[in-house]
């Protein structure tokens, strides 16, 4: 019978957005799976996102919103912060406008359950429909296309999850045994409402069963079935990882050239500019060598100037009291001069009167 798969579909971060996210947006060029018809991979559906970059960033930011609301203790390098489900088409040969229909509201009804913010995003893989001979009915079928959508598991948003057990993201809080039933309850009424009977209906008839199921005819080779589909899934993650480590080693080499690069244009750049400095000290110091010159000149030039002017009028001051000396000694000869005379007459005078006087020296 029909039923919503949860088996295997725990992811980390890094396996989220570097395997399963490249894969359902298919923008790997080569598959592991051969049933992948990507001539008819535009019959694809399409939900919550259009491109894998905008899955990985929307998956990228709901976490970081989550672990901010709800900050964990500790993050572990394996801590599972989505799971994948797979939602088959009920049964095969299904009127295809009706079965979009069926997707488009089981898409809806994800949300609804998980809360929107935390269904990252849906896809409808019709690409992967092909012919197969069941080994049962030794009939040839028609594989059922599925619904792949990816779920963050905030616990707080969860109306299934009890209010002790509400931790933010947790997967194993969020995981529960009674979670696939849950789902398919929900998908029972979806079905209902589009084809008019029951998502699962309790029978185990070939028609009822998954893609994977119609495929195996024993209980033995659906178990060697899974354990090939894990080894297989292991080994396209493995490849994958590969692929993006690779992808990194390219990029680091790459990064390594450019960092050497402009380590290389860095050291030129010094160079230069010791270079330019060492030329600048020159330049400054001859021009300031020459200016100081010009003004060691000037400055001498006016002691000069100065010294001259002091010198003159220094000597006009020196001639002028000079001069005034001069004619204080002359004014002293005259004045000596003219009392001698005066006394010379005196002295006349007294010889003409009969007494004699000496004359002064």
């Amino acid at each position: 019978m029909a039923s919503v798969q949860f088996d295997g579909g725990k992811h980390t971060t890094k396996q989220a957005t570097s395997g399963h996210i490249p894969h359902d947006f298919r923008e790997r060029d080569n598959y592991s799976n051969t049933d992948i018809d990507k001539s008819r991979t535009h019959l694809n559906q399409y939900f919550g996102c259009k491109t894998g970059d905008e899955a990985r960033s929307k998956l990228k930011k709901r976490i970081a919103e989550c672990d901010a609301m709800h900050p964990p203790k500790r993050i572990k390098q394996d801590r599972k912060t989505s799971i994948e489900i797979h939602i088959p088409a009920p049964r095969e040969d299904l009127d295809d406008k009706k079965l979009r229909e069926f997707f488009e509201r089981s898409y809806t009804e994800l949300e609804n359950t998980f809360g929107k913010e935390n269904v990252i995003y849906g896809v409808t893989h019709f690409d992967e429909v092909h012919k197969y001979l069941d080994p049962q009915d030794k009939k040839v079928h028609e594989s059922r296309a599925g619904l792949h959508a990816v779920i963050i598991p905030f616990t707080d948003d969860m109306s299934f999850v009890s209010d002790d057990k509400k931790s933010g993201l947790n997967m194993n809080n969020f995981y529960k045994k009674n979670l696939p039933n849950i789902v398919n309850n929900k998908l029972d009424i979806v079905c209902n409402e589009v084809f008019g009977f029951d998502f699962q209906d309790g029978s185990k008839t070939a028609n009822k069963q998954t893609v994977e199921q119609l495929k195996i005819g024993s209980a033995k080779i659906l178990k060697q079935k899974k354990e090939l589909k894990k080894l297989k899934d292991i080994i396209e993650h493995d490849k994958d990882v590969v692929d993006d480590l690779k992808i990194e080693y390219d990029s680091y080499q790459l990064d390594l050239t450019d960092l050497k690069a402009r380590e290389q244009a860095l050291f030129d750049r010094e160079q230069a500019f010791e270079e330019e400095k060492a030329k600048y000290y020159a330049e400054t110091k001859k021009a300031l060598e020459i200016k100081y010159k010009q003004k060691e000149d000037a400055l001498n030039e006016s002691v000069e100037y100065y010294k001259e002017q002091l010198e003159a009028e220094n000597k006009k001051k020196l001639n002028a009291a000079l001069k005034e000396q001069v004619d204080s000694v002359k004014q002293f000869k005259e004045w000596r001069c003219k009392e001698r005379t005066e006394q010379a007459d005196e002295v006349m005078q007294g010889s003409n009167s009969g007494f004699s006087r000496e004359l002064p020296i």
